[in-house]
């Protein structure tokens, strides 16, 4: 299923995440629910959720993947996401720059078509190529993947099953599950996975402000603790089991 996204976005939030058993999200749902409702992107699926589909681009010494084994205060993640496995050369693909300074995610998002996005992974893009509004972006995609030789290493795919608040707050809620992972050289999406991250799920809180009472409450009632996850070094280390010796 494709879900239908603003082609481009930029905001700051705080993030959360949480490591819960399958059958614990059965509870917690339901929970959510009395203030929150299903995120629309989930249309008509019965269980709620759409697939996500990421590349992560990173360099020949994975730069990006020791900056989070090693806990830096500001990191920063290039990725290329979209939302079906089997995507055409026409159909749009997300690229975006996830930055993380301590506890504050800041990220841009812009829309293009998979052949756009292959030229930008590569060594021929240029600015030119693109919508002149999505310019600041693409410069510094480029600039990372020129002066950090930033190349696609590894396809991370999952369900999430996403909630969003009634109030407008930007409060979002989502629960991944079925956490997979492949190594790529180039953006082929439809690569065979293996999944990483069996019987559990990562519940991420994410809001602008203030965290609502009744989700602390909840997160409480069930003795859940924040814990830094990485979907994309989780990745890595199931394509490439000998970067866990390297962890601290």
């Amino acid at each position: 299923m494709f879900v239908k996204e603003k082609p481009k976005l930029h905001f700051q939030r705080y993030e959360f995440k949480y490591h819960i058993p399958m059958r614990l999200a059965d509870k917690i749902v339901p929970a959510l629910l009395n203030y929150m409702d299903f995120d629309s992107h989930v249309g008509d699926s019965k269980d709620h959720s759409y697939d996500v589909h990421s590349i992560y681009l990173d360099s020949s010494g994975l730069k990006n993947y020791h900056e989070k084994i090693e806990g830096d205060l500001f990191r920063k993640k290039l990725r290329i996401r979209s939302y079906t496995k089997n995507v055409k050369p026409n159909d749009t693909v997300f690229v975006e720059i996830k930055r993380k300074h301590n506890m504050v995610i800041i990220k841009d998002r812009i829309s293009m078509p998979l052949s756009s996005a292959i030229t930008l992974a590569s060594a021929t893009g240029h600015r030119s190529m693109f919508k002149e509004e999505d310019h600041d972006v693409i410069d510094e995609f480029m600039l990372d993947k020129s002066v950090y030789g930033m190349r696609p290493k590894v396809l991370v795919s999952y369900k999430r099953k996403p909630l969003v608040g009634r109030t407008g707050s930007n409060l979002r809620v989502t629960f991944d599950y079925d956490i997979q992972a492949a190594r790529v050289g180039d953006l082929d999406f439809s690569r065979e996975t293996k999944s990483i991250y069996d019987g559990m799920l990562v519940m991420e809180v994410k809001f602008n402000d203030i965290l609502p009472y009744w989700l602390h409450e909840i997160i409480q009632k069930y003795c859940m603790e924040a814990w830094p996850y990485s979907k994309y070094c989780f990745g890595m280390e199931a394509i490439r089991p000998t970067l866990r010796q390297f962890q601290c």
